[in-house]
């Protein structure tokens, strides 16, 4: 799989930056992966099987669901869903969901996903159907649906699990 898939080593995920849905010329639902040097690569697979790929790269679990972290936010938060959850990869790549786009088909989705150690900040921002924006590293701009309430929250909870997860590692 590593052969085919130059972008799925520990070098270059070390520069990912963010992972979104995107819309092939050809109409396929693709993934396009940012990282910090500006390049883009579009991989032409969902984003759900690339995101898959990452975690058993990382030896992870993509859902999560015994993690610490996943039961502890579980508890504390109201609104905490499987839709809206933080990814932790390793303690230095937490992903973060943000909504993207509006998907044209039901299965096709509008969330991609932000390495939270890479969002150098973020702003309300008003244009066409996007409510916010993440400055990102490398000087790339990503923008949201989502207001700047609800992005606020995500990056605080992805913030809490990637404390935790960190104290996980250093107590072992």
């Amino acid at each position: 799989m590593h052969g085919l898939l130059p972008w799925l080593r520990d070098c270059e995920l070390a520069k990912l930056v963010c992972a979104i849905p995107v819309y092939g010329t050809d109409g396929g639902n693709y993934t396009e992966l940012w990282f910090e040097d500006g390049r883009r690569v579009v991989v032409n697979n969902r984003l759900r099987t690339v995101i898959g790929w990452m975690a058993r790269f990382f030896g992870v679990d993509v859902d999560q669901e015994d993690a610490v972290w996943h039961r502890e936010a579980k508890k504390s938060h109201s609104n905490y869903s499987h839709r809206n959850r933080p990814l932790a990869l390793i303690p230095s790549i937490i992903l973060v969901p943000v909504a993207v786009r509006k998907p044209q088909y039901r299965d096709h989705g509008g969330v991609g996903y932000v390495v939270r150690q890479k969002i150098l900040g973020w702003e309300k921002y008003e244009g066409g159907e996007y409510r916010s924006r993440l400055f990102l590293a490398g000087g790339q701009i990503l923008f949201c649906l989502h207001n700047d309430r609800t992005l606020t929250y995500r990056i605080t909870l992805a913030d809490r699990i990637g404390r935790r997860y960190q104290e996980i590692v250093t107590a072992l």
